[in-house]
C-alpha cells in the first residue's frame, strides 16, 4: 500500500491545482492549499525514495502534476508582469520547454521531463514566486527565477536531444 502513496499524492496535487486556480491569491484558502500542494511534491519524492517506490507511472504523474503547477503559477504571475522584457524572457523559457517536450516525444514516444537538479532548483524558486508577488524585491526574485529556469530548460533540452537512453532521474549534464 505504501508504494501507492507517492502516486496518490501526485494525483491529489493535480486535483488541487484545479481547485486552487479558482481561488483569488489573497483569499483565506489560497496560501494553505498552495503550500499543501508544494508539500505533496516534496513528500511524494521522499516517500518514493525512502520506500523504494519508484515507478514509471509515478515519475510521469509527478511530471504531469509539476506541469499543471507551472500552468497555475503562470496564470498567477502573468498579470504581475510589467515590462515587455519579462514577457520575452518567459516566452523563451516556454519555447525552450516546448522544444524539449517535442524532441523527447519524437525520440522516446512519451512525454519526457527530466528531474535534474537545475529543474528542482527552478521549481522551488518558481513555487515561491506567487507568495512573493507583493514583496518589494519581487522583480529581483522574478529575474533570478527566470535565469535559473532558462538554464534548467536549456540543460533539459540538451539532455533530451543528446542522450541515447532515457533516464528521467538524470541529475545534470555532468552527472
Amino acid at each position: 500500500m505504501i508504494r501507492k502513496i507517492p502516486n496518490i499524492l501526485s494525483l491529489f496535487r493535480i486535483v488541487l491545482v484545479f481547485i486552487v486556480c479558482f481561488l483569488p491569491i489573497n483569499s483565506t484558502y489560497f496560501l494553505p492549499l498552495y503550500l499543501f500542494m508544494g508539500s505533496t511534491d516534496i513528500l511524494d519524492g521522499f516517500i518514493a525514495r525512502k520506500f523504494n517506490a519508484h515507478s514509471e507511472l509515478g515519475a510521469a504523474l509527478d511530471s504531469i502534476a509539476d506541469f499543471f503547477m507551472y500552468l497555475l503559477i503562470a496564470t498567477i504571475l502573468i498579470p504581475t508582469l510589467t515590462l515587455p522584457q519579462q514577457y520575452i524572457f518567459l516566452s523563451i523559457i516556454l519555447f525552450t520547454r516546448l522544444i524539449a517536450i517535442t524532441i523527447g516525444y519524437v525520440r522516446f514516444k512519451t512525454l519526457v521531463f527530466i528531474h535534474t537538479l537545475a529543474n528542482k532548483a527552478s521549481g522551488l524558486l518558481v513555487f515561491f514566486l506567487p507568495i512573493l508577488t507583493q514583496a518589494h524585491f519581487y522583480l529581483l526574485a522574478l529575474t533570478i527565477c527566470c535565469i535559473v529556469a532558462l538554464i534548467a530548460a536549456l540543460e533539459e533540452l540538451v539532455i533530451i536531444a543528446t542522450t541515447s537512453k532515457l533516464n528521467r532521474d538524470q541529475k545534470s549534464l555532468l552527472m
